[in-house]
């Protein structure tokens, strides 16, 4: 029964908007979300912990039915190991976030304002300057120091 409910590409690209948003089910809990603008929005409806939730898999077309599917299989794996997969996105999101928000660059700046509030002489200043944008920067300036750790532990474990 459930194969005489899926979506179809065909199904997806005729799908109008009407005055209020509605869905087109796909089975499993995934479903597009037509709004009342014309834009379409994969989800995923799924119970954790006794409570009903939704999950976010994209937007058509920029993600296709074949791709949601399988980020709707990929969540469906994630709660059957127990884990609520809304849970784990917010999470990577906000370690993305931290990743990014902590390149060296930043960090490089913030330890040169640091030391000019700690009253650095100026001439400590400028040589601090010029070997982080001049020499460190270009290099690794938009890696995160994370990767800059894990790779500087990998470096440490290997014997010499």
């Amino acid at each position: 029964m459930a194969g005489n409910c899926k979506l179809t590409e065909a199904a997806i690209r005729q799908a109008k908007p009407k005055d209020k948003p509605y869905r087109l089910v796909d089975g499993g809990g995934m479903y597009l979300e037509v709004s009342s603008a014309g834009s379409k929005y994969w989800r995923l409806k799924y119970r954790y912990a006794g409570k009903e939730k939704r999950l976010a898999l994209g937007v058509y077309p920029t993600i296709t039915l074949a791709t949601a599917r399988e980020k709707a299989r990929v969540a469906k794996a994630e709660l059957a190991e127990g884990n609520d997969p809304g849970e784990l996105k917010k999470q990577a999101k906000l370690a993305k976030h931290a990743s990014v928000a902590s390149t060296f660059a930043l960090i490089a700046k913030e330890l040169v304002e640091k030391r000019r509030n700690e009253g650095a002489a100026p001439v400590t200043l400028e040589k601090l300057s010029w070997i982080l944008d001049k020499k460190l920067n270009p290099s690794i300036g938009g890696v995160s120091v994370a990767e800059i750790f894990a790779c500087s532990n990998i470096v440490h474990a290997s014997p010499h």
